[in-house]
């Protein structure tokens, strides 16, 4: 814990590590591991132990809740919320970036395009006013797939994000058919079958109400 304050995430992963050869079910150890992952980048590996962490925090894993734990159980969800939400701007970043790499190789492929079909101008010395043209021609092209790909921009080159209210509580996943059980809580339809041990009241399919 310390190292994780002084911002030592590289020394503090050893020191989780040893923890758990000690004790396979150390929630805190698991918890601080993740810690030190996200701080390094290492999400999926950060998501993977936090995970862990509230399993075993919340008595998912044992199906028994450790007491001494309960206290944890909102920072850790929380870490694991952060978790997914990073992962899924990395999966964002990593998308538009494929996106605007091949907007730049088709436009490159375009210009490759213009370029032989002037070599073949220059082979039987042809005007500068078909120069000109072949230029202007494929400039045209060029500057309507940019105005095409701007519109299509609209719906697939924003970036998405998933607001709070669409993570389910239960899974962490988005939230596809939300159900509102009788708490009025909203969690994910699938997942209420799950009767997890954080649950007060068994969450059965009977028991929840439509939505809108």
């Amino acid at each position: 814990m310390a190292r994780l304050k002084l911002h030592m995430y590289d020394a503090a992963i050893p020191d989780c590590l040893a923890s758990l050869e000690l004790l396979s079910e150390n929630m805190k150890a698991y918890h601080h591991l993740a810690q030190a992952e996200i701080e390094l980048g290492r999400l999926d590996d950060a998501y993977k132990n936090a995970q862990i962490a509230y399993e075993l925090c919340s008595g998912v894993k044992t199906g028994v809740v450790d007491r001494a734990w309960e206290r944890s159980l909102g920072p850790v969800t929380a870490l694991v919320l952060r978790c997914k939400k990073e992962l899924w701007e990395k999966k964002e970043n990593e998308r538009l970036k494929v996106r605007n790499m091949l907007l730049e190789e088709t436009c490159a492929l375009m210009r490759a395009r213009k370029e032989e079909q002037k070599k073949k101008i220059a082979v039987y010395d042809g005007s500068q006013q078909e120069m000109d043209d072949v230029e202007r021609e494929w400039a045209e092209k060029e500057q309507e797939l940019r105005r095409t790909w701007e519109r299509a921009a609209d719906n697939e080159g924003k970036r998405r994000e998933v607001p709070d209210w669409a993570i389910d509580n239960i899974t962490f996943a988005v939230m596809h058919d939300p159900a509102m059980v009788s708490s009025l809580a909203i969690y994910y339809l699938q997942s209420i079958s799950c009767q997890p041990v954080v649950c007060a009241r068994p969450l059965r399919p009977n028991k929840h109400m439509p939505t809108l």
